[in-house]
């Protein structure tokens, strides 16, 4: 295909400041022209690096060659804010550089210290939006260079420098003279450089710009990158060479032979022609010769293109399953026999095709258990090191997943070779993503030769990769020409392999795709999909897991393995997309002392007294903690700022509480002030200084006016009476927490700040600041944390950004599980194995089954398994018959037999439980009563008092808690009824509906237990009490409550069983509670739990299944966060009793007539923490016992009605029983 390239325009300047000796241009020309999608570059082909023997060809180690010199390593580095402000001369050869920085290449220049990191997901980050121009004044620029020594065995041999990736633009000088210009920051830029190498010592010079024309396909949801962030090269190779090589192999009819077909691709840079031969060879994986063979004689002049074809006999074929690789050694032969060039590629013998709207894999159906992964590594940004892309494999491999979307661009190629390698299939997607407009840019004709470059490229990069099995023609970019241009393109070129399109609408589709991928469907949508479509199935996006989520994934599976044309689907997505960070703080000088979170890198300046804080408008900002104290409500509120306006670019937040208060400056020349909405709103005109200096402004609001004053002058007022009510946001300084997200598009404040006050008082000259902020230091601590930058909307990972598993990723093991076990009746022994596998029998892994009753394993045993691919097998296991009154369970877990990569002998690929039998009551009964006790009644004015020797309870008058002590410690203090969970991502997240708001809209936070009344009734041994209480549960912002009812039975013994019944009255506007049921606290002396029930891994009722019943044991310190953003975590399902116990075994069992779900985690203020170094412990741990919880569903569909806990009647028996 041919491409636009801009030739190089002799101006006098380069933004009148930047001239290059041998060539003036416009920089411009370059940034902001689509059409330009590079200069000088060469054709896009397979990476072919030269070896110097057959040997290190065959090993693939290209950095041994000698033919290869890596650039990786130290550079010389200077970063500027824009293009304009780049030294005239900085990449001249004699430059003098040496008090420039140094730079790691690859990295992305934002982690090493530079620029800021910005995260956004629809919108562009930058501003205006005004495609396809770029800012002027803002648009950070790197300029690097590397001196280095071409070896002189090169000599008279051509050479190329290569780039995997320049993030988004950049041009390139070697000795001064200019060589190229590369966009698309996601495939190779190469040049050849062999005219411009000069003998000895070379410099290679690279300007490196952050947002080009091009930027505005890569509006992909992630941390938005720039620099020389992949691997970087120069290799050299002979005057005739084979310039690219498409190697294709053909399965027959039965799939057993092979043709191997070779299109090759052959260069001769000299004048006169040239005779070759080529000789392949090709080895199998323990590098034993196959054949050998050599074509007939081709004469090269020019560029010269030849087929040879291969017939292979009995091949061992690729797949996810057996990833049987060969390498095929080509080498050319000049007339004389002499070796030119030695080049190797890996081959998998495999075959893709479509056969009755089912895609298979040589002749049988497959499926895709995928992941979207975007490349991050939470220590270098988009850099990822080979150990980290190892650990990602070993950890899809572990849990069951064999496929990967590669979102949203073409990712290192060392990723490919490795997924060849160990046998992942990859959905390759080209470089597109224009979110913010996405039907725009496909329909303008200046934008369409962008579009094809990076398709073209990146097929031309990855074609001899048999992990790759589907080409993408983009996400979120519409669907107009350039996409029908690409897929005419790829039917053509390349349709050996599956085409998938991912546009929102239409959902996942388009005419010309193999496969149909629709996005975020509930699983009886996709259902009706996969019964109503004549294509397969692979969903692009779905089970969105953002924080603790990935409910109802059962269902998903279930689905697809009932529904042939249902083929899988890549789960959004695999890693939480957090970077390190120091945390570091800005000191509170209000005698609350609040932690001042500092975001981003604001400059230290100079303020009016000492210093003050320079935000660049590039996502800096301070987020105060979400203390109570400044939950301010009622009707008295003062806000002051000094600030020292700059620019104005956007919309530009001074100090808000989102829209319970704030003040901002709302365009260039107006200040507003809000209170309870943005609507409601004090708005004044800026006074003509505005923008020389300091001002200080003051916000004031008494119940009765809202009154604006700037440098003690009154500008505005605004009648109001209201009361101001309490948001669940933050204070923040510098952004709007409600407003500023992941879809803002742009700037945030740029503003100096030297002070800022808030008062919950108008009589300020004597009151004390709720926050008082000076910015006169950045405090820097030891603490890390994984920032997510502007929103938490990049946090949708199964695993964190430092590759720890996260409990979904357990579910998600067990749903795809290729291995499935079903009974009709599991009491009769008869059970079925259905082996979704595709090529592996099920004889090849161990399976055994086991007995449990009541959690303990009485029996066990093998089972003799041998059922094919896509089969399944019917066998019996020796269940007891006549069971007692206890819980019996068979668990049925199929285990390697030998060692595999990243799974050793006996790893267990999955498992299933099935109950038995249930014990109809597992309630404790433990009615030994001590002869000699009594059960004594006693109160003061606050409480009651019930004790029984060494035990004594505790019941608030007021609240009606329940309190416990033995031998004078404190078991546990303050049990009482509860409603409330730190809500998670999903429950927050406004995509779909964001439940939490209706939640804090009524108060569901600020529930109150108030004791309606409480009567005694005590044994006539005194051997019991009864305790009838009657309390009721009230919410701030509503008249509904809930009645609880409460029958305490206390026993001589020490026991106290609960009878406990809540009642919702009223309309409870809320589509579902978080849960029902009592929470407590308990001391953090006490750190055992022990329970029968669903674990060790977190659970909830609709992601509960990959979790084991059995008898589990934990710390309470262990039981930590897993999550990046802070949130509801640490549930058991299923649990019949729990003990909590100290060093010493002292504590409490918790039985129940009804299942609970249960949790114990060390942290109180889950539900005010946006980041974990905000996580907050004291002297308890918070438990609760739920009696319903809901489940955690999945972003943007909420959780399933089945899985919800509705304002209806819950009530349980629990019995708490002394442990000595």
């Amino acid at each position: 295909m041919k491409k636009k390239y801009l030739p190089l325009i002799i101006l006098l300047g380069f933004f009148s400041s930047v001239c290059f000796p041998q060539v003036n241009f416009d920089i411009n020309k370059y940034i902001e022209n689509p059409q330009v999608v590079g200069e000088n570059k060469e054709k896009p082909t397979t990476i072919l690096v030269p070896y110097h023997n057959v040997e290190l060809a065959l090993s693939r180690k290209k950095e041994e060659s000698k033919f290869y010199f890596s650039l990786n390593g130290q550079w010389k580095f200077k970063w500027q804010i824009n293009p304009s402000l780049v030294p005239k001369d900085f990449y001249t050869k004699d430059l003098d550089d040496k008090k420039w920085d140094n730079i790691t290449v690859p990295s992305v220049w934002q982690m090493q210290g530079y620029d800021h990191n910005i995260y956004r997901n629809v919108p562009m980050e930058f501003y205006p939006y005004d495609p396809p121009k770029v800012p002027d004044d803002i648009n950070p620029t790197g300029l690097y260079r590397k001196t280095i020594n071409i070896p002189e065995e090169w000599n008279g041999r051509k050479i190329f420098l290569h780039f995997d990736g320049i993030q988004s633009a950049g041009f390139v000088w070697l000795n001064g003279e200019y060589v190229g210009y590369h966009e698309d920051g996601m495939t190779p830029a190469e040049f050849d450089i062999t005219d411009k190498a000069a003998e000895g010592e070379n410099v290679i010079s690279v300007m490196v710009i952050r947002w080009s024309d091009g930027s505005y396909l890569e509006d992909q949801d992630m941390f938005r990158f720039s620099g020389i962030y992949r691997n970087a090269y120069i290799y050299s190779k002979p005057n005739v060479t084979l310039r690219d090589l498409f190697i294709k192999t053909d399965l027959d009819e039965n799939y057993t032979n092979a043709d191997l077909i070779l299109d090759l691709t052959l260069l001769n840079y000299a004048k006169s022609s040239s005779t070759v031969k080529v000789k392949y060879s090709l080895y199998d994986n323990s590098k034993k010769l196959v054949f050998t063979e050599s074509s007939d004689k081709i004469d090269v002049s020019g560029e010269t293109k030849n087929t040879l074809t291969k017939k292979v006999t009995a091949p061992q074929k690729w797949s996810d399953e057996k990833p049987n690789l060969y390498t095929l050694v080509i080498e050319l032969l000049d007339e004389k026999g002499n070796t030119v060039e030695i080049l190797s590629q890996r081959v998998g013998f495999r075959e893709l095709e479509i056969k009755n709207g089912i895609a298979m894999l040589n002749g049988v159906p497959v499926y895709f258990r995928g992941t979207n992964r975007h490349e991050h590594n939470p220590k270098n940004g988009r850099t990822l090191t080979k150990e980290l892309m190892i650990e990602d494999i070993k950890l899809l491999k572990q849990f069951n997943l064999n496929a990967v979307r590669t979102c949203h661009y073409p990712n290192d190629p060392l990723w490919y070779d490795l997924c060849d390698e160990y046998g992942i299939y990859l959905q390759d997607e080209v470089n597109a993503e224009c979110h913010y407009t996405e039907n725009t840019f496909p329909e303008r004709e200046e934008y369409f030769d962008s579009f094809m470059d990076r398709f073209v490229r990146m097929v031309q990069r990855d074609k001899n990769h048999p992990s790759v099995v589907m080409w993408s023609t983009g996400n979120e970019c519409g669907l107009a020409k350039p996409h029908y241009t690409m897929a005419d393109f790829i039917k053509k070129f390349d349709p050996t392999r599956f085409l998938m399109h991912q546009s929102n609408w239409p959902d996942g589709e388009a005419p010309y795709v193999d496969i149909i991928g629709p996005r975020y469907p509930t699983p009886s949508r996709l259902r009706e999909i996969g019964l109503g479509t004549s294509k397969p199935v692979v969903m692009g996006e779905y089970a969105h897991a953002m924080g603790n989520s990935l409910g109802n994934f059962d269902e998903f599976w279930e689905t697809i393995y009932s529904i042939p044309k249902l083929q899988g689907g890549f789960v959004w997505d695999w890693v939480d997309q957090g970077l390190e960070v120091k945390a570091r703080f800005v000191k509170d000088f209000s005698s609350n002392d609040f932690q001042c979170g500092v975001m981003g890198s604001p400059e230290i300046v100079k303020g009016v007294e000492g210093n003050a804080f320079k935000l660049s408008g590039v996502d800096d900002w301070v987020e105060v903690y979400d203390d109570p104290h400044l939950d301010i409500t009622g009707k008295n509120l003062v806000i002051e700022a000094v600030v020292f306006p700059q620019k104005f670019y956007q919309e530009n937040s001074i100090a808000a509480k989102a829209f319970q208060f704030g003040i901002e400056q709302h365009t260039s020349d107006t200040l507003s002030f809000h209170i309870n909405s943005y609507d409601n709103s004090l708005k004044i005109k800026v006074p003509d200084d505005w923008y020389t200096g300091f001002h200080k402004i003051k916000a004031v609001y008494d119940g009765m006016n809202m009154t604006l004053f700037i440098d003690g002058k009154e500008f505005g007022t605004k009648k109001y009476h209201e009361k101001i009510y309490t948001t669940h946001y933050p204070v923040y300084i510098g952004k709007d927490a409600y407003k500023n997200t992941d879809a803002h598009l742009g700037w945030i404040s740029d503003f100096i700040f030297d002070e800022v006050k808030i008062f919950n008082d108008t009589k300020t000259e004597n009151a004390q600041p709720v926050l008082w902020l000076k910015f006169d230091e950045v405090i820097e601590s030891n603490e890390t944390y994984f920032t997510y930058g502007i929103f938490p909307f990049c946090h949708n990972g199964m695993i964190t950004p430092d590759r720890k598993a996260q409990p979904e990723l357990w579910q998600a093991k067990h749903s795809m599980s290729p291995v499935r076990f079903y009974s009709e009746d599991p009491a009769s022994g008869i059970f079925k194995a259905v082996n979704k596998f595709s090529f592996t029998n099920l004889n090849e892994l161990n399976t055994e089954w086991f007995l449990y009753k009541n959690g303990r394993l009485e029996k066990s045993g093998k089972v003799e398994l041998d059922a094919a691919p896509q089969s399944q097998k019917e066998f019996q296991i020796p269940v007891p018959q006549n069971l007692d009154d206890n819980d019996y369970v068979i668990e049925l877990s199929c285990k390697l037999k030998k060692d595999e990569p990243f799974r050793s002998k006996g790893f267990e690929v999955d498992f299933t439980q099935f109950v038995l039998k249930e014990k109809k009551n597992s309630l404790a009964q433990n009615n030994s009563s001590k002869k000699n006790l009594k059960v004594k009644v006693g109160e003061n004015e606050k409480e009651y008092s019930i004790s029984s020797g060494d035990v004594k309870y505790l019941i608030d008058k007021t609240s009606g808690a329940l309190s416990m002590f033995e031998k004078g410690n404190n078991i546990f203090t303050l049990m009482n009824a509860n409603v409330w969970h730190a809500p998670t991502s999903n429950e927050k997240m406004n995509w779909g509906k964001a439940e939490a708001e209706d939640w804090y809209r009524m108060g569901l936070n600020e529930y109150v237990n108030k004791t309606e009344s409480v009567e005694f009734k005590t044994a006539a041994d005194s051997s019991n009490v009864i305790v009838k209480l009657k309390s009721y549960m009230t919410f701030p912002r509503t008249s509904d409550y809930i009645l609880n009812e409460f029958e305490y039975i206390f026993t001589n013994n020490g026991e106290v069983t609960i009878k406990h019944k809540m009642t919702p009255l009223g309309y409870f506007d809320v589509e579902w509670l978080p849960c029902i049921g009592l929470a407590m606290k308990v001391p953090d002396s006490y750190q055992t739990i022990k329970w029968y029930g669903r674990g060790p891994y977190e659970n909830y009722n609709d992601r509960r299944t990959g979790s084991k019943i059995g008898i589990h044991t934990t710390q309470i310190d262990q039981v930590q966060n897993p999550y990046t953003e802070p949130q509801e975590y640490g549930n058991y399902s299923g649990v019949k009793w729990v003990e909590i116990k100290n060093q010493k075994g002292s504590g409490i069992k918790i039985s129940v007539e009804k299942e609970i779900d249960f949790s114990a985690v060390p942290f109180y203020n889950l539900d005010r923490s946006r980041y974990t170094y905000q996580l907050l412990q004291d002297d308890f741990s918070r438990v609760k016992i739920n009696y319903a919880a809901s489940g955690v569903g999945d972003t943007p569909n909420p959780t399933m009605p089945q899985y919800r806990v509705y304002p209806q009647v819950h009530s349980n028996t629990i019995t708490i029983s002394p442990l000595d």
